[in-house]
């Protein structure tokens, strides 16, 4: 029952005009012959009227000069005169003699489209708010790096208690959210609901990239000071052995491929073929040199920095997997994407929370499993397969041609924006800990 748009601006139909352009199932169509969609209507045959009937589609009728309501195209295959883009032009280019076939009508109607489509110019409104969000956005983008690297304080200005310009990124915020309540509702409606659905995609976008790069800030706290992570005897010899494997074997790999292209290149680029390898006769003394000092180690202490490695690990294990599932007839929409990425983000999360379950308020250490924080960036790692590639993804899909380089500043704004917000929560994590 979802609605569509007519390619063709012709009057509605004269019955049931609402319940005309729309999805409606059929049972008379299967994948075996195609993808089991068809463009159907009630004059296009038995099964056709039958299915349309069941749905109350109306027919695409017009009025002819007497003011009877006859198909849009004639017994020799024309469109009727009354159809005012296509009067009198066979449907088909196959109809024409030889060498007197019009232009196809796909490139007509894309031609009629791009007439019609309504531009959005930028009004003084637009310009004022613009300006405010990029004067904002400067000073706080300029002055929060100098501040907390060099501790220079060039734009360092405070108002309403907010140190070290947050009052201009939270004035930029909030003029560039103005700016798209003030030039969404001018687009046509298919571009509007659109823009819409990618605004709300990046939401969600904030949100996700916020919790996840806690792998980069907070999560090494917890594997610091709530982990255990000696090992002895047979546990401490399979972590050498899978801490050995995810280090030789794609290094292998990578050694293999360079093989094959010195074989390749090495007398057409001499030069950089020489010290590319020994850039990698030395990685490969220090993997070496590595393995050989951990062997000698009768236990063994996980390093804090090992398991940033698990989400490279799984992505390598699990990608193909799901692009298996994305190219099947189970391929689930983007908005269950969305879903499945923040749901299996929660998981993890909840995992860290389950395995901390007894740990009493205000500790400032404990020994975990760190079973836990492997499932944490297992279902963090999947749901960053279901999210991270829907962004671009759809943007190509949703967004028109001549916006596509805007909103890529606006998917990327959200990324950064919830880079930041991982910034504050993990830089204040001693003290939400003490507070909460």
């Amino acid at each position: 029952g979802r609605r569509i748009n007519s390619c063709i601006a012709i009057n509605e139909p004269n019955e049931n005009p609402e319940n005309a352009f729309q999805i409606i199932p059929g049972d008379f169509v299967t994948t075996e012959d195609g993808t089991g969609i068809v463009h159907t209507a009630p004059t296009f045959g038995a099964d056709d009227y039958i299915v349309a009937k069941q749905s109350n589609v109306p027919g695409m009728l017009v009025k002819d000069e007497k003011g009877n309501l006859v198909p849009l195209v004639t017994l020799q295959g024309k469109f009727r005169p009354e159809v005012s883009d296509f009067a009198n032009m066979y449907v088909k280019n196959e109809y024409y003699p030889d060498g007197d076939a019009p232009e196809k009508s796909i490139e007509k109607l894309s031609v009629k489209q791009d007439q019609n489509e309504k531009l959005n110019p930028f009004s003084r409104l637009d310009i004022f708010i613009i300006s405010i969000f990029v004067i904002s956005a400067l000073i706080f983008i300029v002055n929060d790096p100098l501040s907390k690297i060099g501790e220079i304080n060039i734009l360092n200005f405070t108002y309403f208690g907010m140190e070290n310009s947050l009052f201009f990124a939270l004035v930029a915020f909030i003029a560039f959210i103005m700016l798209l309540l003030v030039r969404i509702p001018r687009y046509t409606p298919i571009v509007r609901d659109r823009m819409i659905v990618f605004t709300i995609f990046c939401l969600f976008t904030v949100f996700f990239w916020a919790a996840f790069e806690q792998g980069a800030g907070s999560l090494p706290l917890y594997t610091r000071d709530f982990t255990d992570r000696f090992l002895e005897g047979n546990s401490a010899l399979i972590f050498k052995i899978v801490d050995i494997s995810v280090t030789i074997i794609p290094l292998l790999v990578i050694t293999y491929v360079l093989i094959s292209l010195f074989k390749k290149t090495f007398s057409e680029i001499l030069l950089s073929n020489i010290v590319l390898g020994i850039s990698f006769v030395i990685i490969w003394g220090i993997i070496i040199f590595k393995i050989y000092t951990e062997s000698q180690a009768t236990s063994t202490e996980v390093p804090i920095t090992w398991f940033a490695i698990l989400n490279s690990l799984f992505i390598i294990v699990f990608a193909p997997l799901f692009s298996k599932w994305w190219d099947s007839s189970y391929n689930p929409p983007a908005s269950v994407k969305y879903f499945l990425g923040l749901a299996l983000l929660g998981i993890g999360f909840g995992f860290l929370a389950f395995g901390a379950r007894n740990v009493p308020s205000g500790a400032d250490s404990a020994s975990l499993s760190m079973i836990w924080l492997v499932l944490a960036y297992l279902f963090h790692t999947l749901g960053e397969l279901c999210l991270s590639p829907m962004g671009l993804s759809y943007l190509s899909k949703l967004i028109p041609a001549r916006m596509i380089a805007f909103m890529f500043g606006v998917y990327y704004l959200a990324v950064a924006i919830g880079n930041k917000l991982a910034h504050y929560i993990g830089g204040d994590i001693d003290k939400i800990t003490q507070d909460y």
